[in-house]
C-alpha cells in the first residue's frame, strides 16, 4: 500500500455514496471503484483521473471479480455487469426480488447479490449470467466484503497463528523449534517466541525472532533466540509461538505442514 494518500474529487453532478472497492485490478495498477444513484465511477491514481458511466437507477454495493468484470447491485432492479477495462455494460440482470444492497464475489468466481427486501442472496454464474436464489435471515444488510475475496485482491495474502504451550513450571527450558513448510518464490514463514510465568505476563512479553524460511532451515535454536532477546528468556512456564505466513502475490501462498517444540525439565526428587 502507498505511504501517503491524496483526497480526490469527483466531477460535479454525480452523487456517489461511498468508495466500495480498492484493489489490484489485474491491469497493472490500483484502482478505486464507487457507485451511487445511476452512476458507477472508477478512479485511476496513476493518471489522477475519474471515469464514469451512467447505468442503473439506484446503485448500491459493487464487487470486482478479478477476472475482468465489475458487478453492481441496483436497489430495485438486480445487477449490472460491467467490463472492468472499458467500463461498458456487459449484461443487465433483473432479479425477482428487491432491496438489493450488497454485492460480493466468492473464491469460485461466482457473484453474489444480497436482497434485503426479499431476504435472499442470489448467486450468479459468470459463465452464463444465470442466477439461483438462497434464503437468508430477515432483511440482510451488508456492503462488506462478505466473502473476503476483495481483501485478497487488494493486498498480498497474510496469515497469522499463535500457539501457547505450558511447560513443567518455571524450571522448564525451551530448547528447539523444528518445522516442515513449503515456501514458493516470493513467500515466507516466520517464527517468533516469548516466555513468561503467567498468561498475563506472556501477553506483555517481548517477542524474540527465531527463524524465517526460506532464509533459515529447520531446526532452529529456540533457547539461543530467547536468551538473545532477554537473558533467562529460555526458561518459563509458558511459551508462545507466533507464526506469520506471507506472500507477495495472490497466486501462491506458503504452507506450514508441521511444528514441533522441544523443551527440558529438571528431574524431580522426593
Amino acid at each position: 500500500m502507498p505511504d501517503s494518500y491524496t483526497i480526490v474529487g469527483i466531477s460535479e453532478g454525480y452523487h456517489l455514496v461511498k468508495v466500495a472497492f480498492l484493489a489490484d485490478t489485474g491491469y497493472g495498477s490500483i484502482s478505486v471503484w464507487t457507485s451511487g444513484g445511476g452512476c458507477v465511477a472508477r478512479y485511476d491514481p496513476a493518471l489522477n483521473h475519474w471515469a464514469t458511466i451512467q447505468v442503473g437507477e439506484s446503485n448500491r454495493g459493487l464487487a470486482h471479480d478479478g477476472n475482468g468484470s465489475v458487478w453492481v447491485a441496483d436497489t430495485n432492479y438486480g445487477v449490472h455487469r460491467l467490463d472492468a477495462d472499458t467500463m461498458g455494460v456487459s449484461a443487465n440482470l433483473p432479479l425477482p426480488s428487491g432491496g438489493f444492497v450488497g454485492m460480493a464475489v466468492d473464491f469460485n468466481g461466482q457473484a453474489w447479490a444480497v436482497s434485503r427486501g426479499g431476504s435472499q442472496a442470489f448467486r450468479i454464474d459468470p459463465a452464463t449470467n444465470a442466477s439461483q436464489a438462497f434464503p437468508t435471515g430477515p432483511q440482510p444488510y451488508t456492503y462488506s466484503d462478505m466473502t473476503g475475496f476483495q481483501l485478497q485482491n487488494a493486498a498480498p495474502p497474510l496469515g497469522l497463528y499463535n500457539a501457547v504451550l505450558e511447560g513443567c513450571g518455571p524450571e522448564a527450558q525451551w530448547l528447539e523449534l523444528s518445522w516442515e513448510a513449503t515456501t514458493p518464490s516470493g513467500t515466507f514463514v516466520q517464527f517468533r517466541a516469548r516466555t513468561a510465568e503467567t498468561l498475563a505476563d506472556l501477553a506483555a512479553a517481548e517477542w524474540a525472532n527465531v527463524a524465517k524460511q526460506p532464509d533459515d532451515t529447520s531446526p532452529a535454536d529456540l533457547a539461543a533466540a530467547l536468551e538473545t532477546a532477554r537473558p533467562g528468556g529460555s526458561f518459563g512456564t509458558f511459551l508462545e509461538i507466533g507464526i506469520t505466513l506471507s506472500s507477495a502475490s495472490t497466486d501462491y501462498t506458503p504452507e506450514l505442514e508441521s511444528l514441533r517444540v522441544t523443551s527440558s525439565c529438571p528431574p524431580f526428587i522426593e
